[in-house]
């Protein structure tokens, strides 16, 4: 019945019906009636019509491929951490799949896939136990005078019906804290057998603290996609290039009960100039709310697509995507006017690329492409092996939704040689 409701729920409709109204109770001729009524109902045909071939899209299921297989180059770790679970979940490089948005693999339209991050809910529960873990490497988490900053890991997530299209997510986090990550990490990265007996797929049975993060793709809409060179002092993989981006939850994003703060914290500090250093946590959530308006109006899209474990790191993460609805000379000329406004500063994480979709094809398919610096558009050539982790994963989703199929090495062939 909702989905039904949500056919007419159309203002051109509303509009052109309330000039039926209008015609019957005599604000209009007479004969104007009848031509209302007819346009009404070859409208709402239309709308009838769209809403079947929509459905019928979101019914289609495209199945992987075995070229596709020989893309996803999965670590041998993931792959056994995969098989054990005995689930079938994607594997891409060292990321598991662990729940996509049902429309990720169908042949909808690319902005049509995904939750909206407003109807992500957040919930805080208690806080994580690291004691297991520290127990069995008999290590004790002594902070003293070290400065710590909170972190949220996923404990529980929601999941919807096969209609997850219009129904709101569920997630839960736990707090633990970055001294807690740190003080294990490099036993985690170095020890396959701790991320077999500790880690899990499923969060609640996950004993391993992690820090749930946002890993984004930004697409301008000329088709261009910003990509991030990480910092040479970055904590995780410094230096590797990232499509387009990372940001882990803060506490002030729990405020507003929903992830929407967390798609915008990912913007305006690490794509625009838009942040401000060494502020009280509570000033920064206003401020971020403040900062968002400057650059609101070029967001066209924001969703999330899917959650995805992390097996290197034991970590819960989600991929997002958002769309600007401006070019990339259109983009620097936003970018510098608010340089100029001097209303903030980008954070100090990594340089700013951009590069094609024909390019994001060619890296997938040959291990290599060109890359641009965003700003001086210098070429730089990008071998596969400098990427982050989680960016082939981004990369395969992302060229699937544009394509809405399967992926294939003799069509990128022929779409080449053209």
């Amino acid at each position: 019945m909702k989905s039904i409701l949500k056919i007419f729920d159309n203002k051109p409709l509303h509009f052109l019906i309330g000039l039926l109204g209008g015609a019957i109770s005599g604000l209009y001729p007479k004969y104007t009636v009848f031509c209302l009524l007819i346009i009404v109902i070859i409208y709402m045909v239309i709308l009838v019509w769209i809403h079947i071939r929509k459905t019928n899209q979101q019914k289609v299921n495209i199945q992987y491929t075995k070229y596709e297989s020989t893309i996803l180059n999965p670590t041998k770790e993931a792959k056994y951490f995969e098989e054990r679970t005995g689930v079938g979940k994607l594997v891409v490089g060292t990321v598991i799949e662990y729940y996509e948005h049902n429309f990720l693999n169908s042949k909808v339209d690319i902005n049509e896939i995904g939750w909206d991050p407003k109807d992500v809910k957040i919930n805080q529960g208690s806080k994580f136990n690291h004691s297991v873990l520290f127990n069995a490497l008999n290590k004790t988490l002594d902070i003293g005078k070290q400065k710590d900053n909170p972190k949220f890991c996923l404990s529980h997530l929601e999941k919807s019906p096969v209609d997850n299209d219009d129904k709101e997510l569920q997630i839960d986090v736990k707090e633990t804290s970055y001294l807690t990550i740190r003080n294990v990490l490099d036993d985690i990265i170095n020890r396959p057998d701790l991320r077999l007996d500790y880690g899990n797929i499923e969060p609640a049975k996950n004993l391993i603290p992690n820090s749930l993060c946002l890993h984004y793709i930004v697409e301008l809409v000329d088709q261009n996609v910003i990509l991030y060179q990480r910092a040479p002092c970055v904590d995780y993989y410094p230096m590797h290039f990232s499509f387009s981006g990372e940001e882990q939850i803060n506490r002030i994003d729990l405020e507003d009960e929903n992830i929407e703060s967390l798609f915008q914290r990912a913007l305006t500090e690490e794509i625009f100039p838009l942040t401000e250093k060494n502020i009280d946590e509570m000033v920064e959530a206003k401020q971020n709310k403040k900062m968002w308006d400057y650059i609101s109006p070029l967001v066209e899209n924001m969703k999330i697509w899917s959650f995805f474990y992390e097996e290197e790191l034991s970590n819960f993460s989600m991929l997002g995507y958002i769309k600007l609805n401006i070019t990339r000379c259109e983009f620097l000329q936003k970018y510098n006017s608010l340089k100029a406004m001097a209303v903030g500063h980008r954070d100090n994480e990594g340089l700013l690329y951009y590069t094609n979709n024909q390019n994001i094809e060619k890296l997938l398919f040959e291990g290599q492409c060109t890359v641009y610096n965003l700003f001086s558009n210098i070429e730089v050539k990008l071998n596969a092996k400098r990427l982050h982790p989680t960016s082939r994963y981004r990369m395969f989703r992302y060229v699937r939704a544009k394509k809405k199929d399967a992926l294939s090495f003799n069509e990128y062939l022929e779409k080449n040689a053209r």
